[in-house]
């Protein structure tokens, strides 16, 4: 569960801070071309205003990489062009080609090519200003690849930083839940010695003076309560993964045998229990814990079984993976409900459930015991049908 809250919290933080960075990038990038842009739009507004004045003859041909700024007054009718800069068009037809081009176009300003323009109609020709963008479009391309790089390298010290934000943040949750982990693990240790004593002294009693309700209610709380104690350490025993005792052993013998143990008790209560159990599947991992898992979904299955209905079992051999299914007929788990099944201490229905000696912890265990293997658990319930599929 730790590991999951630091994974979960190490992303978050790791996803927020990137997020901003890279927003915060970007922007910085497409404020200075625009700063760029408008920039360059009205300094085109001031040279058309002022008919060209200030384009002295530095500018040396139009199409070329050094060419800045171009001043051109088009007549339409005519098709002449008068420069007040020194360009040598003669015969540059890719000059007369954006001339035109930009003289058609039915924006007052924007972009062509390489070039933004500005142009405006005066006395029946338009006086056009141009301004070669190559510089400033090359040097957003270089800015670009900076602010990668810088990007990713800050990706990275992030994500150090991250690790180590990370354990500083969780460790006092770390602490509580170890504290938790432990005063669960001794006061079930605790309770289960005296529980012990009032359930003999009770059976005792029951013996020496008959039956009595009083006697029996005792008891059954007893028994209610103990099973609560030992799901319980059963829970802090799954957190302690360094007490995890793997070894190869016959998993087909485990649940053939669990399966035997409730096909007595679905008879005794007019259900049915079917078993398809492939021989020899062989399996690494602690046998009592899967023997236990077993357990939990075999009994769980026959107690909501419907009356002359069905439970069936089945384990075999899918592509290298080992499957074990326990399906039983009887009421469908509710969609809404399905996504709880699995957390502690949740129960469908509490009456039903207590009455059945459910304390909400079976499923939770169950759980606990497949993710401690690296399988998965899933749960189908529809049709009147409800199917728990483990995948090792």
């Amino acid at each position: 569960m730790i590991k999951k809250l630091t994974l979960k919290y190490y992303v978050s933080i790791l996803i927020s801070v990137s997020f901003v960075l890279a927003v915060l990038i970007l922007s910085l990038n497409v404020n200075m071309l625009n700063t760029n842009v408008r920039q360059a739009e009205d300094m085109l507004k001031m040279i058309v205003e002022t008919q060209g004045v200030g384009i002295g003859p530095d500018i040396t041909g139009f199409g070329k990489s050094n060419v800045d700024i171009v001043f051109v007054i088009y007549d339409k009718t005519t098709e002449e062009m008068e420069v007040k800069s020194v360009i040598d068009y003669e015969g540059n037809e890719e000059f007369r080609s954006a001339i035109i081009a930009v003289n058609s176009m039915t924006e007052d300003s924007g972009r062509y090519g390489d070039h933004y323009y500005y142009k405006e109609i005066v006395n029946g020709k338009t006086n056009i200003a141009m301004i070669n963008m190559m510089s400033t479009i090359k040097n957003k391309g270089l800015l670009m690849q900076k602010s990668a790089v810088t990007v990713v390298i800050s990706f990275v010290i992030l994500a150090i930083l991250a690790i180590f934000l990370t354990k500083w943040s969780i460790k006092p949750i770390r602490k509580a839940f170890k504290m938790q982990k432990q005063f669960i693990s001794d006061a079930s240790h605790e309770i289960k010695t005296p529980l012990a004593v009032i359930l003999t002294n009770a059976e005792v009693l029951k013996r020496e003076n008959g039956d009595s309700q009083w006697l029996d209610n005792i008891i059954s709380e007893s028994k209610r309560m103990n099973e609560l104690v030992n799901d319980m350490i059963s829970l802090s025993l799954l957190d302690e993964k360094d007490k995890f005792n793997k070894e190869e052993f016959n998993l087909s013998d485990v649940v053939k045998s669990v399966a035997l143990m409730f096909e007595v008790v679905a008879y005794e209560n007019k259900k049915n229990l079917v078993y398809d159990i492939k021989d020899d599947l062989m399996f690494d991992g602690e046998q009592s814990k899967i023997k236990q898992l077993a357990l939990i979904l075999i009994d769980n299955a026959v107690k909501k079984t419907d009356e002359n209905k069905f439970t069936f079992v089945s384990l075999v051999n899918d592509n290298g993976r080992i499957v074990l299914e326990v399906k039983n007929q009887g009421e469908t788990i509710p969609i809404e409900k399905q996504q709880y099944i699995f957390d502690r201490f949740y129960r469908i229905d509490s009456a039903r459930n207590k009455s059945s000696g459910g304390v909400g912890l079976g499923l939770s265990i169950a759980k606990g015991i497949v993710d401690l293997h690296g399988g998965k658990i899933s749960l189908i319930s529809e049709n009147e049908e409800t199917s728990f599929k483990v995948t090792l």
